[in-house]
């Protein structure tokens, strides 16, 4: 019988070390480079304030916010839905479920609770659109990336809101015209990410994730709540 051979396969990190040190990098620079998928979007710059029927609200700075304004006033109510440019179907919670990281995805607008969301205000951008949760009717969980990720194809789920005051910046969302932006991952990066459906699908059950907004037609919303 035949002796099987095998092939030793080096650990990533030390192939990684040693191209590092054949190019002249600091080994030390390892450690500040983290996958896009690993990085994490926590905190807010706050630029300013507006006063509102005498309650102060943050202005933020949103990279890539435009001039848009979506909704009749910044505190408006009302429940609707998000209806993808590309695909035609509505965000919704997979299958009506209420746990957190349920996973968000599309499928044909159908008139069920899992499909309406309505908005809760916490303030603008530079550009007076307003920024806010957008909660599910049915489990009254909030839109959010998944772990406070801010690298393309990171996922949007949903999970129990956070007091708005605490600036939970995975759960804040810009409504940016047709663009709902992530503003945790848009200034952790410095450009505009936004929610989308993953790869231009037009299937029932499409993931819901964001991107680099590249105002493709699958990052596009018509957004039907909060007017």
């Amino acid at each position: 019988m035949g002796v099987k051979k095998h092939r030793y396969a080096w650990p990533a990190s030390v192939l990684v070390a040693a191209v590092m040190l054949v190019l002249g990098i600091p080994l030390a620079a390892q450690a500040s480079a983290k996958p896009a998928s690993l990085q994490r979007a926590e905190a807010v710059h706050i630029i300013g304030h507006r006063v509102i029927n005498g309650k102060t609200y943050p202005v933020v700075y949103v990279p890539g916010a435009r001039r848009y304004r979506n909704m009749a006033s910044p505190l408006a109510s009302g429940s609707g839905t998000l209806v993808n440019h590309h695909s035609g179907k509505c965000g919704e919670v997979y299958h009506s479920q209420t746990n957190n990281g349920a996973n968000v995805d599309q499928y044909s607008c159908n008139g069920t609770l899992t499909q309406l969301w309505y908005f809760d205000y916490w303030g603008e951008d530079q550009f007076d659109n307003p920024i806010g949760n957008i909660i599910n009717i049915n489990s009254g969980k909030c839109f959010e990336v998944y772990n406070w990720g801010a690298g393309n194809g990171a996922n949007v789920d949903q999970w129990n809101c956070a007091p708005l005051s605490q600036s939970h910046t995975n759960q804040l969302w810009d409504i940016d015209g047709p663009f709902v932006e992530a503003l945790g991952a848009s200034q952790y990066r410095g450009l505009s990410v936004v929610a989308e459906v993953n790869g231009w699908s037009t299937s029932n059950k499409g993931n819901v994730d964001i991107w680099q907004n590249y105002a493709d037609s699958n990052q596009m919303w018509d957004v039907n709540f909060g007017t």
